[in-house]
């Protein structure tokens, strides 16, 4: 997976308080080291990791599944997955 512009949207809203504050931050290097000590590609590996283990969503449009993470301010997803296996399992 390659989600670099995602990540970077995410790891801002983790570093922020609000959607309109991320949108402001110019050096997520920066936040990152500050906040969790890790850089932006440690923090890519283990949001991609983790992704799988988020609920499930379905979209609006095509009614598909998909793992995500959501941004509930604006209701939209961040980064998003197909299902994984065990998911699948319970999809009915």
């Amino acid at each position: 997976m390659n989600h670099a512009f995602e990540i970077e949207e995410l790891a801002a809203l983790a570093c922020t308080d609000t959607t309109d504050a991320a949108e402001k931050v110019e050096c997520i290097h920066t936040l990152l080291e500050e906040k969790y000590g890790i850089d932006l590609e440690l923090y890519q590996r283990i949001a991609e990791d983790l992704l799988p283990f988020t609920t499930l969503i379905r979209t609006a449009v095509d009614n598909q599944y998909y793992h995500a993470f959501v941004n509930y301010e604006t209701q939209s997803t961040i980064i998003r997955c197909p299902p994984s296996k065990q998911a699948q399992e319970h999809i009915k």
